[in-house]
């Protein structure tokens, strides 16, 4: 793979809030459409967008989601980003939103993402409970994998990797390369 170069930009927080909204409701529509099809509480709407100086600390990332799902950040640097790519990126991170907020909803089982069915009773309960502890005990690259496939059941756009960084594209690149962080 070949050195990821550093992305700079002249583009202040509040101006790159203006450029990456609509980005970031956009794909945030997408969701709430697809958590209406599930049928899941819509929470995907208190989903908060903040643009942050500090959330380039590396050369490949450019956003982030907090682990109760209610956060993403995103750096002003996304905005010199291809526009799928920024796509590409709010769909990959509001993945993890909704994986946080409905947790043990979703599960990767043999590379496939496995959406638990809404039911009632003392066994769903038992059920629910034990993909929870599964759930809380998932790797890494189950997190970032999980993310990905539920941005594509909502979506219905591919998430792939490709370029000297690996950045998420829609429809393009690879699998999420194991160990990618």
């Amino acid at each position: 793979m070949t050195c990821c170069p550093d992305l700079a930009t002249d583009v202040g927080v509040e101006e790159a809030h203006a450029i990456l909204e609509p980005y970031f409701v956009a794909a945030q529509e997408v969701f709430e459409a697809g958590e209406v099809r599930l049928g899941l509480p819509r929470e995907v709407r208190r989903v908060h967008l903040d643009i942050r100086d500090d959330a380039h600390d590396t050369p490949r990332h450019f956003g982030g989601c907090t682990e109760d799902g209610r956060l993403i950040a995103a750096a002003p640097e996304m905005v010199e980003l291809p526009e799928q790519v920024i796509l590409a990126i709010f769909l990959h991170e509001l993945g993890h939103a909704i994986d946080f907020l409905h947790p043990g909803k979703f599960m990767l089982i043999d590379g496939e993402l496995d959406v638990f069915p809404e039911r009632d009773g003392t066994l769903y309960q038992k059920m629910i409970e034990a993909r929870y502890r599964q759930w809380q005990r998932r790797s890494k690259d189950a997190v970032e994998i999980t993310a990905d496939k539920i941005a594509e059941l909502f979506s219905g756009h591919r998430i792939g990797y490709q370029g000297p960084c690996r950045l998420q594209h829609l429809d393009q690149g690879v699998p999420r390369p194991k160990g990618l962080r």
